[in-house]
């Protein structure tokens, strides 16, 4: 089980996270910092004072995959190598592709193929 430790807002500090359990990262749109978005029914998140790039350097090369996220805000989307149960193309959007979680979902740019290569790599 690997672990990083975030900074979050008062009244919550440092935060312990178990990666396995985040199925992807993206930057918060409140406020600077990104959101770890956990498979979790009802969709909970912890949110994180580090930005994107540093929740990657803590989290290692080989654990997540760097996408362009497919929405009204497209932005970066650090996705879990772990935990994915399918990959399928979007079914009204071309060449984009739902990353399919237990619970959840994130639609990101790109191909199936190529959305499964990095993924598997």
């Amino acid at each position: 089980m690997p672990v990083i430790i975030v900074t979050s807002d008062p009244p919550y500090g440092r935060i312990h996270v178990n990666t396995d359990m985040i199925y992807a990262v993206v930057p918060d749109v409140t406020k600077p910092g990104t959101r770890l978005l956990i498979d979790a029914a009802g969709g909970r998140g912890v949110s994180a004072n580090e930005d994107i790039d540093a929740i990657a350097a803590l989290a290692g090369p080989s654990a997540f995959v760097l996408f362009r996220q497919a929405s009204l805000k497209p932005g970066p989307a650090l996705v879990n190598k772990v935990g994915w149960v399918s990959i399928s193309p979007h079914p009204q959007v071309p060449n984009v592709t739902q990353i399919n979680f237990k619970n959840q979902y994130i639609a990101v740019k790109g191909s199936v193929d190529a959305v499964a290569q990095a993924l598997s790599a």
